[in-house]
């Protein structure tokens, strides 16, 4: 009984640190990290900026992918997910370059972004 109750005290906490203001890791893959954000959140760019500096490590690669609804766990992606992309933020370790694809239809121009 106590490894079960440690089990799900560990859960809860590993739930918790995927978790920021406005956004909820729902998986990761390798160098992915699949993040739905809060639908009150859905043109606050601040808020995919926090999660991209919550989830990726100083100076690795890393990629991450957002929805606002039905985001997925693992790969392959629905099609209705991967159409329902509202952002998708990569680094690239070897280049040192980063960019930012958004939902142009969502958001508008964005300086530094690209549309999706």
């Amino acid at each position: 009984m106590k490894q079960l109750l440690v089990g799900f005290l560990v859960l809860g906490l590993t739930t918790a640190a995927l978790a920021g203001e406005g956004y909820v890791q729902t998986g990761k893959q390798g160098i992915m990290h699949f993040v739905q954000v809060d639908k009150d959140k859905a043109t606050d760019i601040a808020t995919y900026r926090r999660a991209v500096d919550d989830l990726c490590k100083p100076d690795s690669a890393c990629q991450v992918l957002f929805w606002t609804e039905n985001a997925p766990v693992k790969m392959p992606f629905s099609h209705q997910q991967t159409k329902g992309k509202t952002a998708y933020w990569q680094y690239h370790k070897k280049s040192d370059s980063y960019r930012l694809y958004v939902d142009c239809e969502l958001f508008g121009e964005i300086e530094d972004a690209e549309c999706l």
